[in-house]
């Protein structure tokens, strides 16, 4: 019998464990919204735009910087709903699912949702082993901590100059052999979507020549994409996965991070700080994270177990100062 798309999906539930709910609380968590969905998605291309008009309006050297934070910001978001495509958590019919998933992704360059999801089932499958595609790519000096405060800074410095988006994209070939099978042979929507981000690229490129908006694109759209969006993305890789101290077993393998305003604003927006729950529940959609975290810490085992910080500055704040006291990250 094949799960509701409600439940859990068994190959996303292999190795994290325990498991604290029960299962009726659990289906009502896993409940999905598509109007929700819809809704963050074109929410953020709304604030996206606005963002990048307001600036190029007020043309002052704060506004943009203001704009690039922001909208980077806004990109971290369509990424994460395109994640939540990944775990077939946007829709319950699959097969939109799978198209709104593709459609989040063509605007960015190198990424496809299902290319991506590839790569992160086998990440949940396997957590933080060298069987995780994730975990791989990252076993370089990059990703070492704990590290100094200059150590730090130097990955903010690497990531806003763009040098980041070149590693990422350059360790994403290493982990190839790592990612699930290519299961779209036979798939007859796979051949529509390339065709369909082809045809995106080229109306796009048409479009922006004719209507001379190649500055407005690299300025609101490129340069966030390669350097803001890249320091996001840093800084909740680390949260995820390293640093993490003081847990014994599965508790040791990510923390949550209690996201600030700042955080949800213009690094980690979407309730995507609770990592620790959407690994032990993958089903559980992300407008649900907070209230899952809430149920979750009423029970004493996990409140006395999971690695809680508060804020993204706070996960830097724990490297460093781990580097400091001798401790070792895992």
């Amino acid at each position: 019998m094949n799960p509701s798309p409600a439940s859990p999906r068994p190959d996303e539930m292999e190795r994290f464990s325990p498991r604290l709910l029960p299962v009726e609380e659990l289906r009502d968590l896993s409940r999905l919204s598509s109007a929700r969905s819809l809704g963050h998605i074109l929410l953020d291309w709304m604030l996206i735009l606005a963002a990048a008009w307001a600036a190029w309006q007020i043309h002052h050297s704060a506004a943009y910087v203001l704009a690039i934070a922001f909208i980077g910001g806004r990109q971290h978001g369509l990424l994460i709903m395109m994640h939540e495509a990944a775990h077939h958590r946007l829709f319950e019919n699959r097969r939109l699912n799978d198209w709104v998933g593709e459609l989040i992704t063509w605007p960015f360059p190198f990424i496809r949702m299902r290319q991506y999801r590839r790569h992160h089932i086998p990440h949940h499958r396997h957590l933080n082993t060298m069987t995780d595609p994730d975990w791989v790519r990252k076993q370089n000096a990059d990703w070492e901590f704990p590290r100094s405060w200059f150590g730090m800074l130097s990955l903010v410095v690497q990531d806003l100059v763009g040098i980041g988006a070149i590693k990422y994209f350059a360790g994403r070939k290493k982990v190839e052999t790592l990612a699930l099978p290519q299961p779209l042979n036979n798939d007859p929507d796979e051949r529509l979507m390339v065709v369909g981000r082809t045809l995106f690229f080229l109306l796009a490129l048409a479009a922006v020549t004719a209507t001379n908006l190649w500055l407005p694109v690299f300025l609101f759209w490129l340069i966030p994409l390669f350097t803001w969006l890249q320091l996001a993305n840093r800084l909740r890789g680390i949260a995820e996965h390293f640093a993490i101290e003081g847990r014994e077993e599965v508790y040791a393998e990510t923390r949550t991070t209690i996201p600030s305003l700042f955080d949800r604003i213009f690094r980690a927006p979407k309730n995507f700080g609770y990592h620790f729950e959407h690994h032990l529940y993958p089903s559980v959609p992300f407008f649900r994270l907070r209230e899952l975290h809430r149920r979750l810490m009423a029970i004493p085992e996990f409140r006395a177990r999971i690695h809680l910080t508060q804020g993204y500055w706070g996960v830097v704040r724990e490297c460093v100062a781990a580097s400091r006291t001798g401790g070792l990250a895992t």
